[in-house]
């Protein structure tokens, strides 16, 4: 395809079952900037956008929705039930509600020991500051019209956006290990 030099986005629908795509720039010319005209390429299927996750084959995408859902339960489980199994270490907990407590740094647990002693000090603690040393299940409302938005940032590895009409927006960073999906850290933006 050669679409018209002008500043435009080009759309080129394609048909039939597609296992790789090339982009080539057929020429180039001295410009202001040394970089190509190409700002962005978006797949879109069926009118939405698909995220491009390298590292991992369709098996594993598809197992993505059971294994969100199975972290949340354990987050939400007496005693975080479960989670030990769900988690990959380092684990770092940037926690959304330290955003409205002036944004400490972000805590890193080396093992599963360590911050099940966090958690356990923090179930004890009477202060809600003590929850930020302890992961929480995502705060998802039912009736949420906006869904979760999916980022490859590496082989293997996702960001789970929780995107929502909240001022602070949760993010799940997961990362494949093995057969599979371990959640890695909590962040916000």
């Amino acid at each position: 395809m050669k679409p018209a030099a002008t500043r435009a986005w080009v759309e080129v629908p394609l048909h039939g079952s597609v296992s790789s795509i090339t982009v080539k720039l057929a020429g180039i010319a001295k410009g202001k900037m040394n970089d190509s005209c190409i700002s962005g390429i978006q797949l879109i299927r069926a009118g939405k956008p698909l995220a491009v996750v390298r590292g991992v084959d369709a098996a594993a995408i598809a197992e993505l929705p059971a294994a969100l859902a199975s972290i949340q339960a354990a987050l939400q489980a007496p005693r975080r039930a479960g989670l030990d199994k769900l988690l990959a270490f380092p684990f770092v907990l940037h926690d959304v509600g330290g955003f409205f407590a002036g944004e400490p740094d972000p805590l890193t647990y080396s093992s599963w020991k360590a911050l099940d002693a966090a958690c356990q000090r923090a179930d004890k603690a009477a202060a809600p500051t003590a929850t930020l040393s302890c992961p929480r299940a995502a705060d998802v409302f039912a009736e949420e019209d906006r869904p979760l938005a999916v980022e490859p940032t590496g082989p293997g590895q996702l960001a789970v956006h929780f995107r929502g009409h909240a001022e602070v927006h949760e993010v799940w960073r997961l990362r494949r290990e093995g057969t599979a999906w371990h959640l890695a850290a909590i962040d916000d933006e």
